[in-house]
């Protein structure tokens, strides 16, 4: 999906990214992390000495469980200059396709888990089941009850 001739490449001119693309580049298929919306890429690729550079921004939305509900949430995806470098002798091929690199960028942004409103209500529910560590109900990654002294 993205591909440039890497004869192309310039120190004085970069090539720009600047659009909203179909997510199915992103070639996710998990039952429970949906990319539906489009995602928004803006950046520029450009030589400079040796290396390719490859400076991009994205953002999206996957919908993914909440960590405590498992209701299915948006959450905003938002890369802010990723940076990638690659030395010219390793590109062996005249047409450079940096697809796998825009979508790991992305991917590796993705979030171990994500709750409700940042606090789903339902917190509450499951804080019986809970370990107990010196008075405190552990709930993730919050602590409900008494502090520590």
């Amino acid at each position: 999906m993205f591909s440039l001739n890497i004869h192309t490449l310039s120190e004085n001119e970069p090539i720009v990214i600047d659009g909203n693309f179909d997510p199915s580049f992103l070639d996710v298929d998990e039952k429970e992390i949906k990319f539906k919306d489009p995602v928004e890429i803006k950046g520029k690729i450009y030589q400079a000495s040796d290396d390719l550079i490859i400076d991009v921004s994205a953002k999206t939305y996957v919908t993914m469980p909440c960590s405590i509900c498992n209701e299915q949430i948006k959450y905003l995806v938002d890369i802010k200059n990723y940076i990638y470098t690659q030395p010219l002798a390793e590109i062996t091929q005249a047409n450079y396709d940096y697809t796998e690199i825009i979508r790991q960028a992305v991917i590796l942004e993705l979030p171990t888990k994500v709750e409700c409103n940042n606090n789903c209500p339902e917190r509450e529910n499951i804080a019986p089941y809970l370990k107990k560590e010196n008075n405190n109900t552990v709930l993730g990654d919050k602590f409900h009850g008494s502090t520590k002294k």
